[in-house]
């Protein structure tokens, strides 16, 4: 089934009530984050150009920023950014389908108009310029990972992972999913993937599981569990039970995914948990004392655009780091051993 209609963001809901009524339908509102406020919008008869004409002028008399993005079934999209009614940033995700319909050969006409005819890059660039008025900024390189290339559905960015990564849409209230591949050295045993499973599952996290050997770039790695999740509402979540004086959940993870190991092999247990949306890893050895769990939940991911957090056990912090994790030595955690 394809999809037709906007998806809207901005801070405070007033400008929802201006815009209901008439040709608009509030299909389904996003749920709120940091003040930001947002949904699912259709209407009967304006045309994308006169859609943005209409928002001009709600973000502009609001004094508002304000991101919009178009689907047409299912086939192209089209993300505006708007700072106090200015145009700031355009981008069409799946250019070569917008080419067959007049809205997107009128898309591609403004992103050239306003970006140039190399229009992609600089179009990101200027909407990681835009993203610091969001709770959580991106970089043109995160932005580029989200909207470029082929998607099937040009809704999955624009509806599905743009505002959750800017932290403008809070992710609904459902049980966490990680996908989670477990490199092992030496012999598998048949019951690890059921430790993985269970040891997710008692923090509240429904877990996709492959098990398979390690890698020869692995070095002294004898076991890795790569997770890849929505991590600061997983770490939110731990946060919770260390506020509450339980042994953090986290801790008691690392415990049940390496408890059976010896203690001289524990800074050979690896745990990566990686960000879906942005790829920020956070590097959890088995031997981490128990202040590294305590200071982590209290990190401010917003402020980690990219690369990796590692606990500096000289300064009793954690830092980060400008590259992933083994740069090149983890697979891509959709890719199954």
């Amino acid at each position: 089934m394809s999809t037709t209609g906007w998806i809207l963001y901005a801070p405070g809901d007033g400008w929802v009530e201006e815009l209901v009524g008439g040709p608009w339908t509030l299909e389904a509102p996003t749920e709120p984050a940091a003040g930001w406020h947002g949904g699912f919008f259709v209407h009967s008869q304006e045309q994308p150009w006169e859609v943005e004409r209409r928002l001009r002028t709600v973000s502009g008399r609001a004094a508002i920023p304000m991101l919009a993005c178009y689907v047409e079934t299912s086939d192209f999209g089209y993300a505006l950014a708007l700072l106090r009614g200015e145009l700031v940033a355009r981008y069409v995700v799946n250019a070569h389908s917008a080419e067959l319909f007049v809205e997107g050969v009128w898309a591609l006409e403004q992103c050239v108009a306003l970006h140039g005819r190399g229009w992609q890059q600089t179009a990101v660039e200027a909407l990681a310029r835009w993203s610091v008025v969001a709770p959580r900024p991106l970089t043109a390189s995160q932005l580029n990972m989200i909207l470029a290339g082929r998607h099937l559905f040009p809704e999955d960015p624009l509806f599905n992972e743009l505002g959750l990564a800017l932290g403008i849409e809070a992710p609904d209230p459902h049980p966490l999913e990680a996908q989670v591949l477990v490199f092992v050295r030496g012999e598998i045993p048949p019951e690890h993937r059921r430790v993985v499973v269970d040891g997710f599952a008692g923090l509240g996290v429904a877990a996709q599981v492959w098990v398979g050997p390690t890698r020869p770039g692995l070095g002294d790695v004898q076991c890795l569990v790569l997770a890849r999740l929505w991590l600061q509402e997983f770490l939110d979540g731990m946060g919770f039970e260390v506020a509450g004086g339980a042994r953090g959940g986290l801790e008691r993870l690392v415990g049940r995914l390496f408890g059976h190991q010896p203690e001289t092999a524990r800074p050979s247990q690896v745990l990566v948990l990686e960000d879906m949306v942005t790829s920020v890893q956070v590097v959890v050895t088995a031997d981490l004392p128990a202040a590294a769990y305590q200071r982590l939940v209290a990190v401010d991911l917003s402020s980690v655009r990219h690369g990796s957090l590692r606990y500096d056990r000289r300064q009793g912090q954690w830092r980060a780091e400008s590259g992933p994790w083994q740069q090149g030595w983890v697979p891509p955690a959709d890719k199954a051993p």
